[in-house]
């Protein structure tokens, strides 16, 4: 800024004119310039024994050790600043590992349902399966049993017919020996 861009004023300081050139606004430099004033007459109202220059170097180091206090003030909320933006970078990384978590628990979910309805479908068809194998040796049990009896049938039947010849037998015997016994 050059000096053609400054403000000029005319402010009252603890009952002495100054002007002022500064590149800000001339409400900003009125406030400035009353404060320097508040801090004047505080000090000499307190001290009524001092003469100016000693009343303006008191305000100064008292406006000094507010200036230097209110550095701290601003040193200490940059690192309470710079602290809270590292604290909302680790807790944005901690959100996005969060969602990326949540998302693959999501997608380890859904492949555990496939998986699931793959390994039910494939278990009710190889239950399917041994459901027919089963029906199926019932099936030739029964089939089994039915030509069993069917031999056992037989079997009885041939074992009548073989006690009917052996009675023929015997009474063809009975009937040679009789015929023996007359002759």
């Amino acid at each position: 800024m050059n000096a053609e861009d400054k403000t000029k004023i005319t402010v009252d300081i603890y009952g002495n004119q100054y002007k002022l050139k500064a590149s800000t606004s001339t409400n900003y430099m009125k406030r400035v310039a009353e404060y320097v004033n508040e801090q004047m007459f505080r000090i000499a109202k307190g001290y009524p024994h001092l003469d100016s220059q000693k009343v303006a170097v008191l305000a100064a180091v008292n406006m000094a050790d507010d200036c230097f206090r209110m550095n701290e003030v601003m040193e200490e909320l940059n690192k309470i600043q710079k602290e809270q933006q590292a604290t909302q970078a680790a807790y944005d990384k901690l959100q996005q590992t969060y969602n990326e978590l949540q998302q693959e628990l999501a997608n380890n979910q859904e492949q555990m349902k496939e998986q699931a309805a793959s390994i039910q479908f494939a278990a009710d068809q190889e239950l399917e399966q041994l459901k027919q194998q089963l029906d199926q040796g019932k099936q030739q049990q029964e089939q089994v049993k039915r030509q069993l009896n069917q031999e056992k049938q037989q079997q009885d039947l041939l074992k009548q017919q073989l006690d009917q010849e052996k009675n023929q037998h015997m009474q063809l015997r009975k009937q040679l020996e009789q015929e023996k016994q007359r002759t």
